[in-house]
């Protein structure tokens, strides 16, 4: 049997007869009602680092360039300007390169963990995500989204009240319905 990967170009079981001739049982899978769609890289905790900037012209553009330089992939990426320091917070393909340039262009930097997830690039997909979030009373203290590298994908980098209950939330199947038990989300109260 072909295994079904999170690349595979084949995204509905209408497909099947050009992709998977060779094999009729991954076909089955995508017809049966059980078969969720391929998936995307799965949810993780990865490592954010976050470099506080000044304000100024060509700040932002040298650490990117500096990355670019040592090939390193930005896979998502926030800055926000506040009164002092801008806050830049991002993702890389590999950390420990990133703290190598950083350290080596004189930036100050801190890492923390948060929750990476992909998402449909979608109406609603993250209005979905956030009450799913919410009936289960964790607080987004903070996120940002960027394109994923699947046609159709985003993904969202969250950082929760509660990291782990959000993976588990998150990581459970939609149910048709009710989902949270008889209690009410947070924003409908």
């Amino acid at each position: 049997m072909l295994p079904i990967r999170a690349n595979d170009p084949v995204g509905d079981a209408s497909q099947c007869g050009r992709a998977y001739d060779e094999s009729s049982r991954a076909c089955e899978a995508l017809r049966s009602s059980s078969f969720r769609g391929p998936q995307e890289v799965p949810m993780e905790f990865v490592h954010e680092v976050t470099a506080y900037l000044e304000n100024k012209p060509g700040r932002l553009a040298k650490i990117c360039s500096a990355l670019a330089q040592e090939k390193i992939d930005i896979r998502a990426l926030s800055v926000m300007e506040t009164d002092g320091p801008s806050v830049l917070r991002f993702v890389t393909s590999d950390l420990d390169s990133t703290k190598a340039v950083l350290t080596s262009i004189g930036t100050e930097y801190r890492i923390t963990e948060v929750l990476e997830v992909p998402m449909e690039n979608r109406t609603g997909a993250l209005a979905k995500l956030l009450e799913h979030l919410a009936e289960e009373h964790i607080n987004v203290e903070y996120a940002y989204v960027s394109t994923g590298t699947t046609p159709g994908k985003s993904l969202g980098i969250f950082h929760t009240s509660n990291p782990k209950r959000a993976m588990q939330v998150l990581a459970e199947p939609a149910a048709s319905g009710d989902r949270s038990g008889g209690r009410r989300p947070l924003h409908s109260r």
